[in-house]
């Protein structure tokens, strides 16, 4: 039950469902003893929970949590570092290109394609004027599973041949 608390945290986090996220994490946390205060043991279950946090703006937690985790091993202080940086992002302006390339690539960090995606959705046409804004646009797109949005981005400027294996490649490396 409490591995199922956790997954349901993560997709409850990755559908903005906040509040049951973190109260399902919580949940974990405290039913596996992994509560702040607690030893870790470094494992990946621990950087779900962090990253559920982080998604969900509980930085603090998502922050002790990670650190924690880097206490015991050191490989994991990446993860410390782009939940502290995602947080400053967070309090950022997004109202410019800038301001939105630096919301998606911290919410990419934390693993929120779609929500990657629609910080830049209002520069859509700004960034798909350029054409390497329209592959990273794209990219974002084919990402969060909106392939049509993909698609005329580097419709744009490539032919469909030269879409294919690029979306080909595209889907290969995230899994899809």
């Amino acid at each position: 039950m409490t591995t199922l608390a956790l997954w349901t945290a993560t997709v409850s986090s990755r559908i903005e469902r906040c509040d049951l996220a973190l109260s399902m994490a919580r949940r974990y946390l405290a039913e596996t003893g992994d509560a702040p205060g607690a030893p870790t043991g470094g494992r990946s279950d621990l950087v779900a929970a962090s990253l559920v946090l982080a998604r969900c703006a509980a930085w603090d937690e998502a922050l002790d949590l990670a650190r924690r985790l880097e206490l015991e091993n050191p490989d994991a202080a990446e993860l410390g570092k782009n939940i502290a940086w995602a947080r400053g992002v967070a309090a950022e302006d997004h109202a410019s290109v800038e301001g939105a390339l630096r919301l998606s690539r911290s919410r990419t960090l934390l693993l929120q394609r779609g929500r990657a995606f629609a910080a830049l959705v209002p520069f859509r046409n700004e960034l798909v004027a350029d054409q390497q804004g329209a592959v990273f646009f794209a990219r974002a797109a084919w990402a969060a599973g909106e392939d049509e949005a993909a698609r005329q981005a580097l419709g744009a400027h490539m032919s469909e041949p030269d879409v294919a294996p690029l979306l080909a490649n595209w889907s290969r490396e995230l899994g899809r």
